[in-house]
């Protein structure tokens, strides 16, 4: 009786590691895959704007895309910061300028890209309170000497951490990380 119990644990574990083992293999393969794909996006959009001096609409539906079908379920976060000199005028009436740093996100890009505008910049709605967008969307300018960086980072677990996590419990989910930025205007050899 022993023997046979012991003989279907062993079968068990052979089966584990000729069909799970490869399995979890292949899906760990594909996520460097897919890290080497949002590495290329990623590279190719700030590059461009960089290059460019401007983000435009296409350049970031195209980002999006390429990280959606590389990983759904993906953060994007993009910063850029710009600095600029401010006049500031001291008690006795003397103006200096003082240099200011101004940090915009996605949402302020994107808001800027697709969002209508008045003459000061405010975002138009209609007379329900919702926004009213752009009849064609423009490209968000960067200054020269602003610095762009876009992080990329997954919010569900890979297929090839959810398979590892059958033999690792606890393994994480968030694998697939980017971060690439530069300095605009800076690209000249």
């Amino acid at each position: 009786m022993n023997d046979m119990f012991g003989r279907m644990v062993t079968f068990l574990i052979g089966i584990v590691f000729t069909i799970f083992v490869p399995l979890t293999i292949v899906n760990l393969k594909m996520d460097d895959a897919r890290q080497t794909i949002i590495d290329d996006a990623v590279v190719e959009f700030v590059d461009n704007a960089r290059a460019s001096g401007e983000i435009t609409p296409n350049s970031y539906v195209e980002l999006t895309k390429k990280v959606d079908s590389a990983q759904p379920m993906c953060d994007i976060d993009i910063i850029y910061e710009s600095a600029s000199m401010i006049p500031w005028e001291d008690d006795s009436g003397n103006i200096t300028y003082k240099r200011a740093l101004q940090s915009y996100t996605r949402k302020d890009i994107v808001d800027y890209m697709y969002n209508a505008v008045d003459t000061n910049g405010v975002t138009l709605t209609d007379g329900a309170g919702n926004t009213v967008y752009r009849a064609d969307p423009v490209e968000y300018p960067l200054r020269e000497g602003g610095y762009l960086t876009v992080k990329v980072q997954n919010t569900t677990p890979t297929p090839g951490m959810k398979m590892l996590s059958l033999f690792i419990p606890g393994a994480g989910h968030s694998t697939l990380y980017t971060v690439y930025g530069g300095y605009v205007g800076n690209n000249r050899f």
